[in-house]
């Protein structure tokens, strides 16, 4: 049996903080995690509002972990299904804040769109009934109730609000089908606001293990929730890679436009690349990383290289940096300084805390990067992508 950490939130005699920790136990699916999320904001905000709205923000919640990092919700998950659908018709983009991305939905009218409302109207049947399942009490199936009996579960929210053990967090509205609203629990909006950091990382450390569960050959997917708006490389990484560029004599080159460093450094154009997409790695590990020109990185964006044209680039550029580390120094000062931080493969530490030949150095990275390049693949990230562009400089 797997072992977890126990769930238990802070302690109010007002509710019963024992069954709201329970939400997420036999979880099968994403749904619940992206609801009570979405519930969350709005104790904080709009304490009412309709069942359409709360779905759409549980879309836009969605929207950028699986069409940019690619992760599975789960086998037949509809809001999987509907992202990736919004995403193949309309190509809104994805690395953008909820709030905007739910502005930019509903200027393409995409909660017009036929698809997309038969999976609103499918999620609104049933979820909102089954966060609750470990408030209704024994004896009461949460399987019969759904948007048709509404009556019946305002019947039970009414006679829960004499005792708090047993308090539901929400009740419903008038039934207008998807525009039907969910109205939440005075007492559960209080401790909603008072405890909304704790509930929410909860919330988030459940939809994590879930998502593991569901992934188990991605890493790095508490990098993976919310848009990565300004993926900021380290300063020291930067500096290391412009000085390697100013020492060295060979006049190394953009491994994917053929231009050459120097020339990316005197125009301000140097930038660094993952080679195998952020997206997917989720880290900034010096062996994925390579000096590029930022039109480059820009076209590559999260798409995997083409193997065939720039891994013998990339691995051959490698050994020659390689080379300037242990020969400068200067370089392999400011290499030791970042190393310990930024290489966390063992195999590839070796490399550089001893003197290999350059077979066994190159071997070793193909093996590495084969093997994730490979992975990134399964897992739905784009191959092949080639650089196509001349670029000049003004």
């Amino acid at each position: 049996m797997q072992n977890k950490r126990d769930n238990y939130l802070p302690y109010s005699n007002l509710i019963n903080t024992n069954k709201l920790s329970m939400v997420f136990n036999d979880t099968s699916n994403s749904y619940k995690f992206f609801w009570l999320r979405a519930i969350i904001k709005r104790a904080n905000s709009k304490p009412i509002d309709t069942i359409e709205n709360i779905v759409c923000d549980m879309i836009t919640q969605t929207y950028y972990m699986v069409n940019e990092c690619h992760l599975s919700l789960g086998p037949n998950d509809k809001l999987e299904e509907v992202t990736k659908y919004i995403f193949e018709k309309y190509s809104i983009p994805t690395n953008i804040e909820c709030e905007e991305l739910l502005i930019k939905f509903r200027n393409a009218k995409i909660f017009e769109d036929d698809y997309v409302k038969d999976v609103i109207n499918n999620i609104k049947t049933f979820v909102p009934f089954c966060l609750l399942s470990p408030f209704v009490p024994v004896g009461n199936d949460i399987k019969k109730y759904s948007i048709k009996n509404i009556k019946v579960f305002n019947e039970l929210y009414e006679k829960s609000k004499n005792n708090s053990k047993e308090l539901l967090p929400y009740r419903f509205g008038d039934v207008n089908g998807i525009k039907t609203k969910i109205i939440l629990d005075k007492y559960f909006i209080d401790y909603i606001v008072k405890e909304s950091k704790i509930i929410y990382d909860f919330c988030t450390y459940n939809l994590i293990d879930y998502l593991q569960r569901r992934n188990p050959n991605v890493p790095g997917i508490i990098n993976k929730l919310l848009p990565q708006l300004d993926r900021i490389i380290d300063i020291n990484i930067k500096s290391f890679y412009q000085d390697v560029i100013d020492i060295d004599k060979s006049d190394m080159q953009d491994i994917y436009s053929n231009i050459s460093l120097k020339d990316c450094v005197r125009n301000k154009e140097l930038s660094i690349d993952h080679f195998v997409p952020w997206t997917y790695v989720a880290n900034n590990e010096i062996w994925n990383l390579t000096p590029t020109t930022k039109s480059a990185n820009s076209s590559k964006n999260n798409i995997l290289p083409k193997w065939e044209t720039y891994f013998n680039k990339f691995i051959d550029q490698k050994w020659t940096i390689y080379n300037i580390i242990k020969n400068n120094d200067s370089i392999q000062y400011q290499f030791n300084k970042i190393k310990s931080k930024y290489i966390n493969v063992r195999e590839i530490m070796n490399l550089y805390t001893s003197s290999v030949g350059e077979d066994i150095f190159k071997n070793c990275y193909e093996k590495h990067i084969r093997t994730i390049c490979d992975a990134a693949e399964r897992n739905g990230f784009k191959s092949g992508w080639e650089y196509n562009k001349v670029e000049k400089f003004r």
